[in-house]
Parts: C-alpha cells; sequence; structure tokens
C-alpha cells in the first residue's frame, strides 16, 4: 500500500569468556609464576536501526558472561596476582520513523543480561609476593530509543521503548592467601551514556531510555539532524520524488496529487520504560553455615573489601503535536489543505531500578592485615556538578587540567575515577603526569608513595587528547527540541504538547519511578579479625613476634546511599533553536533556512492555546538501606 512500509530490526550478540583453575576434580592444579595475570573479559556491541515509513520494530539483545572459577588450585607468584572478570556492553537500538504521511508507529526494545564473577574457591592456597586483586567489573552502556515523526500531516505517531536490564557482578575470596602487599576484594557496576554519531555526521552522547512522537512539522527538533538532512536534499530530494511519481504511474495510486488533506484529528502518544536490576557482591570467606573450613586471609600491607553500583538512570517520554503549523507536506510536494480540529498528546515514563550493593567478611573467615581493613560498600545515584546543563559546555576543558588530588598531598581518601597529578618530583612510579584512579571509592592511599605504573589501579591520560571531541559530544545535545535540558539536566521526562487545534488540544503526562537502593557493609558473626599478632611466613611458620601490631591497624566499615534525581513532568512547550526563531528545513540546503515565525512564551498563553485541557501526575517513590555493621559475635582487634 502507498505510503505504508514495516520493517523490523534485529540483533543478538553473546559473549562468553571463562577461565577455571583447579575445578575439573582431577587433583590440585599447581601455578608457580614471577606474576599472574588472569583475565576473563566479555564485550558486546548492538546496533539496530530498521529504515520504515510507517512502523519499525527495533530489539536489541545482549547477553555477556564474564567468569574466573578457581578450585583446587596452588598459587605462588613472587610478584602481583591479579584475578580479574570484566564485561562491557553496548546498546544502541533505535526505531525510527521520520515523516510519515498517515500513521507512525516505532517501538524499541532491549535486553540486557550480564554475569560476571571472580572466584576464589574454599580449596585455593595463594602465596602472593606483591599485591593480590580479585576483581568483577561491569560497564552498561543501553540506548533504547522509539521515535515516531508523523510530518506534517500525520494523523498518528505512537512510540514505545522498552528495556530490560539485570547484571550480576560479583568478586569473592574464599579460599587462603598469604599476600606480601596490599589486597583488594572489588566489585564494581557502573552506566555510561553511548557515545555514537548524530546522522551519521556529528559525534554524540546519547542516555538512556526515551520515547517521542511528533505530529505537524517538517523539522525533527534537532538543529544537527535537520542539517544533515538538509545537506543530503539535493540529492535525496529528487531521487524520492521521482520513485513517489513512479509507483502512482505503474498502480495509479494518486501519489501524484498536488493536494494533501490534513487529517482533522491528531495523536501522539509516547510510553517509556525502564526496568534495571544491579546485584553487587564483594566478599571474604563462603557464607555456607555448614563448612569447617575457614579461609585464612593475611596481607603485610592493607585489605580492601568493597562493592560499587554507580547507576543513573534516564526515562523520556515526549509527545508534541501540532495543528496547521506546516502548509506543505514532509517532502514539500503536496499543498496541505483541511483543519486539524482536535489534537492528543499521551506522554508515560515509567521506571523500576533496584541496586544492591553487598561488601562482607563473613563469619568462616580469619582476616589479618598490618595496615588497614576496609570493608565499604556503595548504592550511588549521584549527580556530577562537571556534566550539568551548561558547565559541561566547558568542563571537558577544565577536566582535563584540574585534577582531584596531588600526589604531593600524600594521605587522600580516594574515589573510582578520581584523577591526580604526579609532581615532577615524584619518584615512587611513573614519574611526572596526570593519572585516572581504577580502584575501589573510598581508599586512603598515600599518594607520595603511589606506584602509578600500576595499571591494576591507575591509568594516565593526556590533558588535551580528544578535549574537542568530548566538547563538541556535549555541544551536539543542545541542538535537540530543548536546547540540551533533558540530554544534561533531567533524569525523568514526561511532556505532552497539544497545540494549534481548532476545536481542542489535549494534553497527558505522567511519570512513575521506584529508585530501590541498598547498600550493606558486615562484618558477621564468628569472624576473627587482626586476631594473630605474629602473623604467617608463606612457608607456613609463625612470623616474628609482635610483627603484626604496628600500631596502623585501623578498621573501617561503610555503607553509602546516594540518590540524587531531577525530575520534570508536565504540559508544555519547551525552548529550541526553532521556537526561538531560526526556522528548520529537512528539506532544504541550509543556506536556504530563514528566521522563522514561532514564538517562545513559557508563562503566557495565547490563541494556540483556546480550548486546551492539561493534566499531569507523578510519582517517585525512593527507598535507600545503607548499613555498616560488625555482628555480635566477631573477635576484633583495631588500633582505630
Amino acid at each position: 500500500i502507498d505510503g505504508f512500509s514495516a520493517a523490523l530490526g534485529l540483533a543478538v550478540a553473546q559473549s562468553n569468556a571463562r577461565v577455571n583453575i583447579g575445578t575439573d576434580g582431577t587433583g590440585q592444579s599447581v601455578i608457580v609464576a614471577d606474576s599472574l595475570d588472569v583475565l576473563s573479559n566479555a564485550d558486546t556491541g548492538v546496533y539496530a536501526r530498521p529504515p520504515s515509513k510507517f512502523a519499525a520494530l527495533a530489539v536489541g539483545v545482549s547477553l555477556n558472561t564474564a567468569r574466573i572459577d578457581v578450585g583446587d588450585a596452588y598459587i605462588m607468584t613472587a610478584e602481583d596476582a591479579l584475578f580479574q572478570s570484566s564485561s562491557d556492553a553496548k546498546l544502541n537500538v533505535l526505531a525510527d520513523i521520520t515523516a510519515g504521511e498517515i500513521i507512525a508507529i516505532a517501538v524499541a526494545t532491549t535486553v540486557q543480561v550480564t554475569d560476571v564473577a571472580s572466584h576464589i574457591g574454599e580449596e585455593a592456597v595463594l602465596i602472593v609476593g606483591g599485591d593480590l586483586l580479585v576483581a568483577g567489573h561491569t560497564t552498561d552502556r543501553n540506548r533504547t530509543h522509539a521515535r515516531a515523526d508523523g510530518g506534517a500531516e500525520g494523523s498518528s505517531g505512537m512510540a514505545f521503548a522498552v528495556s530490560v536490564q539485570h547484571g550480576t557482578t560479583e568478586a569473592w575470596l574464599d579460599g587462603d592467601a598469604n599476600v606480601a602487599g596490599d589486597i583488594s576484594v572489588q566489585a564494581m557496576q557502573k552506566s555510561e551514556d553511548v557515545e555514537a554519531q548524530k546522522s551519521l555526521l556529528f559525534p554524540s552522547v546519547f542516555p538512556g531510555v526515551s520515547a517521542t512522537a511528533n505530529l505537524g512539522s517538517r523539522s525533527s527538533g534537532d538543529a544537527l539532524e535537520d542539517l544533515s538532512s538538509g545537506i543530503k536534499s539535493p540529492i535525496m530530494g529528487p531521487i524520492g520524488k521521482a520513485g513517489s511519481a513512479l509507483w502512482a504511474k505503474v498502480f495509479d495510486s494518486g501519489a501524484n496529487s498536488t493536494t494533501l488533506k490534513r487529517n482533522p484529528v491528531e495523536w501522539g502518544a509516547s510510553i517509556a520504560v525502564l526496568y534495571d536490576e544491579n546485584h553487587v557482591d564483594a566478599r571474604v570467606g563462603t557464607d555456607s553455615t555448614t563448612t569447617d573450613d575457614r579461609a585464612d586471609i593475611e596481607a603485610d600491607g592493607d585489605i580492601t573489601v568493597a562493592a560499587t553500583v554507580s547507576n543513573r538512570p534516564d526515562v523520556t517520554a515526549a509527545s508534541t503535536v501540532i495543528g496547521e503549523k506546516e502548509t506543505l507536506s514532509a517532502n514539500k510536494d503536496k499543498k496541505l489543505s483541511g483543519t486539524n480540529s482536535r489534537g492528543n498528546a499521551i506522554a508515560v515514563g515509567v521506571g523500576i531500578v533496584n541496586n544492591d550493593a553487598q561488601a562482607t567478611i563473613n563469619g568462616s573467615a580469619d582476616v589479618d592485615a598490618k595496615g588497614e581493613l576496609a570493608v565499604r560498600a556503595d548504592a550511588l545515584n549521584e549527580i556530577d556538578v562537571l556534566d550539568l546543563w551548561g558547565i559541561n559546555l566547558v568542563s571537558p576543558w577544565i577536566e582535563e587540567f584540574v585534577t582531584d588530588h596531588k600526589s604531593e598531598q600524600g594521605d587522600r581518601v580516594v574515589n573510582n575515577g578520581d584523577t591526580v597529578r604526579a609532581s615532577k618530583d615524584h619518584s615512587a612510579g611513573g614519574g611526572p603526569g596526570y593519572y585516572t584512579y581504577l580502584g575501589p571509592s573510598g581508599n586512603n592511599i598515600d599518594l607520595s608513595q603511589t606506584d602509578f605504573t600500576d595499571t591494576n589501579f591507575w591509568e594516565p591520560y593526556y590533558p588535551g587528547n580528544g578535549t574537542f571531541v568530548s566538547g563538541f559530544r556535549n555541544f551536539s545535545t543542545y541542538m535537540d527540541s530543548n536546547l540540551g535540558l533533558k540530554s544534561n539536566l533531567v533524569d525523568t521526562w514526561s511532556q505532552a504538547v497539544a497545540q494549534g487545534q481548532k476545536l481542542s488540544s489535549v494534553g497527558l503526562s505522567a511519570t512513575a519511578m521506584v529508585m530501590n537502593h541498598t547498600a550493606k557493609a558486615r562484618i558477621k558473626d564468628g569472624a576473627r579479625v587482626n586476631q594473630d599478632p605474629d602473623g604467617t611466613l608463606p612457608d607456613g611458620t609463625a612470623g616474628p613476634a609482635g610483627s603484626f601490631r604496628t600500631d596502623t591497624q585501623n578498621v573501617r566499615v561503610e555503607a553509602n546511599s546516594v540518590n540524587n534525581t531531577i525530575n520534570l513532568v508536565g504540559n508544555f512547550l519547551t525552548p529550541n533553536a526553532s521556537n526561538l526563531g531560526l526556522k528548520f528545513e529537512p528539506t532544504e540546503f541550509p543556506r536556504k533556512w530563514k528566521p522563522g515565525r514561532d514564538k517562545y512564551s513559557p508563562l503566557l498563553g495565547n490563541n494556540d492555546t483556546i480550548g486546551a485541557v492539561g493534566l499531569t501526575g507523578a510519582t517517585f517513590v525512593t527507598l535507600s538501606n545503607a548499613e555498616a555493621t560488625i555482628e555480635d559475635g566477631v573477635d576484633l582487634y583495631g588500633d582505630s
């Protein structure tokens, strides 16, 4: 049928990376090495964008598994030992209908499942001459976007975006470990925006789950997308018109008519749904209540057990229905006649997010550290001021040269992602330069004595590299239909606009958001902490008497839950480049663009608001549970 087409885009990516040591039941595995890196990485990239003028269904699925399992194994290293599993899943899924002539239906769906684990089992024995790191790291990047653009003459635009995400990240040290340096058991999950090109030409960033429906305008609302379309129009425009003319001659469809009647009733509906669940678990000692085999963990340095979830959800639903704004059809090849009598815009956003961070020393563990013992759990939905609207236009340059810490400051509490400038006199490793911290948050580190060449915890960067691209990515988000307010300020956005119809304009918008955060840092009943004053030598004999009583055996148990959100819901028109005076024509070369007649009136009504009705509803539920506990029945020695 002329004017109707449907397309399905399905992309499925599965990555499975597993490392097994001493798990086959045939006897003990033995590894002796100068240093040991055991890595399991599962990375996927999913892209789906089916082209259509009527209906599009885009589905993206990412299944990532990265596991390290150490069973009956004896491992000895002269230097560091690293066991790290990681996953990086990127989903960029779009159902995009532009300039549909009668009806536009766009559905985008993503499913993301991640299983990351580094398990050192009960039978394992580790003798490490340097530092020991047991880590699980998960990075989630998800853009699920549905856009239904009915064009200037469309009667209905419906957009539905649904994303389901589930992730488990674990780092377990259940066996015996005797370590000459530091021990770090860390499980971390974080979410990031998708970096991609806008209209194939411009680097940009795209957050979260969004559904948008637009009727009554030839412009996409995004200046850069219209610019790209305008550049291509001298080539693609004549091809499209020639195809329509050929179709009309062959099938006598009437497509060669010079007029097109407006639809009297316009409908715009958008629904965006996010379900996101993240479980992060870092532990020492098995949680089994039936085993008699205790984990014996000893470090001549510090011991850190850290679980961190850092996740900022983003949900957008927006519907805009404008009556009788345009006089020509989407391709500007037909005149529009008739009246838009009624307009209805509906926008609904729904989000359910569960973040669970557990950092535990179980009752089956004996843990001794000459230095500090830290148990920390963080469930974070935290606003970074440098990423906010306006500030992020200059922050790429600020962040490149202004660091969080300096090496000469000595002892500092350092969080994941913090930056450090090493002075020209730094001699502990790495030399002068700039470094990003990759380890768990809340670590107390003497930066003056830090070896920045340790790639398990530090990554060098070079100020100025990539700054322009980062800055332009941020700038490009300001060219959308709300001057970047959604991308750079607001976390949940539900907006319904119906304007310009002759009889009635109705806008209905609603948001329902549930955020459930749990952060628990615990030393459980039965655990024995710093009970061995002498320590144990690598050969299993007792160390020098009192060698572990260093006056630095501090014990910290911390839990943090942070939940910052900026939410917006309502029936209103936001400022953008078009209604602030520049008329965009995606069917014209940019040099023909000219000042438009649209005017932005944020506070006062005008003739377009006569007969308008708006209803708005919002429900936000935030549940936060942060527990830092040393249970009864724990034997503990600490200097502070």
